[in-house]
């Protein structure tokens, strides 16, 4: 039989403690080791107890969860999954670049959906649990440069953009999406078109997180919105997303695809149909098979079409249902998928 993944919870809430407590307890894989109220008594137990993963607030008194992971990372680094409050959005997005892996909303006991939450909660803790994560020490945040000579060399390209990126994400997709964003230039010659799963009242705490720590503008997607070079629209939740022929954005509440509103499907078929070949597909970490699909429908187009590799994804649903179905021209490496985005540009 296997060892219980081991959990500790970091809340300065009693009350949040316990129903975090509650909620895994109710798996029997899950063993929560030890409890903490602050970032400092996180900090310690982290060391003494050596836990397969940390859940962490970060809104509390003293040293609070943003500085918590940051020193957890650079000397006992573990996986680290921030639950917070929809008001604290903003803050908890900086946590990702300090280490930590995802961000998801604070149970409720009153939710009416509590055991959909209860049941994607313990599965989430469990794939996070499982990845390998190193010492971290955090750049505060930083607006990562262009170097000039990509800059000199978009410069000789026409001012009207003719390709178009998208990119689909789920489980790790924050975190990976920070890493592509922030190694692209600033005069990127084509807009990027991002659907990634979140929970609901944390789409603009990631807008407002990746806008800060890149050089392309990131925004979130309005109605008939034109698209523009060097800028990254990210998909509302609860609606999906499509590119039309024109050239520009519109989005609808329509039926869940495959579960997911917005779904990375619809945004990945209307890329197929609107852009044809001009489209660059990205497919990144993420459970189930969204997207594969689109993927495809993109591939036969003529589109550009590249998937994150399983080594480097924290979940390689996605991707891997995407190249099971033979959608995917290109496998690479997270830390490459940048490069491969700006050599399909040329």
């Amino acid at each position: 039989m296997a060892d219980p993944i081991r959990i500790l919870i970091v809340d300065d809430s009693a009350f949040a403690r316990m129903v975090i407590r509650q909620m895994l307890s109710a798996d029997p894989d899950i063993q929560v080791v030890g409890e903490a109220e602050n970032g400092e008594q996180a900090i310690q137990k982290t060391k003494v107890l050596q836990p397969d993963l940390v859940t962490m607030d970060i809104n509390m008194p003293g040293v609070d969860g943003l500085e918590a992971i940051e020193s957890i990372m650079a000397y006992n680094p573990c996986p680290i999954l921030v639950v917070s409050s929809t008001t604290d959005a903003n803050i908890a997005y900086r946590a990702i670049s300090s280490g930590a892996l995802e961000v998801v909303p604070k149970p409720e006991l009153d939710d009416p959906h509590r055991m959909n939450f209860q049941a994607e909660f313990i599965e989430k803790v469990k794939l996070l649990s499982r990845v390998k994560v190193i010492t971290h020490i955090s750049g505060r945040h930083r607006r990562a440069k262009s170097p000039v000579s990509e800059a000199q060399f978009y410069q000789t390209r026409p001012a009207d953009w003719k390709k178009c990126v998208v990119i689909g994400a789920s489980t790790g997709g924050p975190k990976a999406l920070s890493k592509i964003l922030s190694q692209l230039p600033g005069d990127l010659p084509a807009p990027v078109v991002v659907v990634q799963h979140i929970a609901d009242g944390f789409t603009q705490g990631l807008v407002d997180w990746l806008d800060s720590i890149n050089m392309l503008k990131v925004q979130l997607v309005q109605e008939n919105t034109p698209l523009k070079m060097s800028h990254v629209y990210i998909a509302p939740n609860g609606m999906h997303t499509r590119i039309l022929p024109n050239g520009k954005l519109a989005f609808d509440a329509g039926m869940p695809c495959q579960g997911h509103c917005p779904a990375v499907n619809v945004l990945f078929e209307s890329a197929a149909e609107a852009l044809g070949e001009q489209c660059i597909a990205v497919l990144l970490t993420g459970m189930g098979s969204d997207g594969a699909e689109g993927m495809l429908a993109i591939h036969k187009r003529g589109g550009y079409t590249i998937a994150q590799d399983e080594a480097s994804c924290v979940v390689f649903g996605m991707p891997k249902s995407a190249i099971d179905l033979g959608a995917v021209q290109v496998v690479r490496p997270l830390d490459r998928i940048a490069a491969e985005i700006k050599k399909a540009l040329l």
